[in-house]
């Protein structure tokens, strides 16, 4: 069978069809791998956010896995029509291994289909296999060869990749040079489906949402990314402060120059009229600001 080609608006068929492996066990799904929704993190919290609502809408019960504060207890909460089940765990790497290994213990009592956002412990979702869960595993980008990553970290990633090969029961990878790549590292084509990234189209947005960023409607440029060495900012800012273009750029990501060497070098070389507003995870605001810049730069 060919590799399935999908994108996130029929993204429902593939959850249907491992739902069916389930032997009628009902169209549920748990959402496990990221810090939670809403989001306030990144790409994998706001995929997350977008299908839980869109499957939700289509009558599916959908619950999303949320991190919570090591003082906090397990609860539930409803989110939008989805249930938020809140695991407390520490902050720092070691907090978020142990609120993913607390995560997968949990969803394999409850059952139902399983979204797995990432493979950074992988190994856990052998748990899934062993209970008969059946798990749609997400395989994101090559992790391990991250530049900011020391040598034994790389290495319990690409161990964990490796895991996620045989634990998950479909692989989605989110273009296709990573279907490709699951299937040279021996991974069958039928248990692989590519699910590109997208956006909504956005014909309008009001422009009175961009005046606090100091910017007016075509006349500034944008880049908007988590602010890491694969993503080229450092590059972006660069080649912008070299440039003939005056007009201000902005920089949107969660910029923390005080803890983050990467985020000071880049900082350094910026410009007057280069700026750091931050991460902005508001959906108006964000389609105002790619809406109405004249250019928008990505440097993935």
């Amino acid at each position: 069978m060919a590799r399935r080609d999908l994108n996130h608006e029929n993204l429902s068929s593939a959850t249907d069809a491992a739902a069916d492996l389930q032997e009628g066990r009902g169209r549920r799904l748990a959402i496990l791998g990221t810090r939670g929704i809403p989001a306030d993190h990144g790409g994998f919290e706001v995929f997350a956010e977008h299908l839980s609502q869109y499957l939700t809408e289509r009558d599916w019960r959908v619950s999303v896995y949320c991190q919570a504060g090591p003082s906090e207890s397990y609860r539930e909460s409803d989110w939008r029509g989805v249930t938020r089940i809140h695991i407390p765990a520490a902050e720092g790497s070691v907090g978020s291994v142990l609120f993913d290994l607390r995560s997968v213990l949990h969803a394999a009592r409850r059952g139902g289909l399983i979204y797995t956002l990432g493979y950074n412990t992988a190994l856990f979702n052998l748990v899934f296999r062993a209970a008969g869960v059946v798990n749609l595993i997400n395989m994101d980008g090559f992790e391990w060869k991250r530049s900011k990553w020391s040598p034994p970290i790389r290495a319990w990633l690409r161990l964990n990749e490796r895991a996620a090969c045989i634990a998950g029961h479909r692989l989605v990878a989110d273009n296709p040079a990573v279907a490709e790549y699951l299937e040279r590292i021996g991974v069958s084509a039928d248990r692989i489906s590519m699910a590109p990234y997208g956006a909504r189209a956005v014909d309008d947005a009001d422009a009175g949402l961009i005046t606090r960023y100091g910017v007016r409607p075509g006349a500034y440029a944008l880049v908007v990314a988590r602010p890491e060495p694969e993503n080229s900012i450092l590059d972006i800012v660069k080649a912008y402060r070299a440039s003939a273009c005056e007009d201000p750029l902005l920089v949107l990501g969660a910029f923390e120059p005080a803890n983050n060497a990467y985020h000071r070098e880049v900082i350094a070389e910026s410009a007057p009229h280069i700026h750091f507003p931050g991460a902005v995870f508001d959906g108006p605001t964000i389609d105002a600001l790619r809406r109405h810049c004249w250019l928008y730069l990505h440097g993935h």
